[in-house]
């Protein structure tokens, strides 16, 4: 299964920007661009992904990535999909 990864404490620090920055520039509580920053958001806020990318002049992919499965990692048979299991250390 694909999934989205949020981007933006890279984005900030490859463009030289601090978090005060853009919270103060956005309005944007500290809270939730400390979440934005460090991944741990469940659901997107459109409105919050709007002001971000209104503040930063940047586009919605510039702090988003799409990560998708490794499709060789699966089998399908008749149908139904198998997903290769995460091999373990062994001790």
């Amino acid at each position: 299964m694909a999934k989205i990864s949020l981007t933006l404490d890279q984005y900030l620090k490859k463009h030289g920007i601090s978090r005060y920055e853009l919270e103060k520039c956005s309005g944007i509580s500290t809270p939730t661009i400390r979440s934005y920053c460090r991944n741990t958001v469940r659901r997107y806020d459109a409105d919050v992904l709007e002001k971000i990318c209104e503040t930063l002049k940047c586009n919605l992919w510039d702090i988003l990535e799409f990560i998708e499965e490794n499709e060789s990692d699966n089998i399908e048979v008749d149908g139904v999909k198998y997903v290769k299991a995460e091999q373990q250390d062994e001790k």
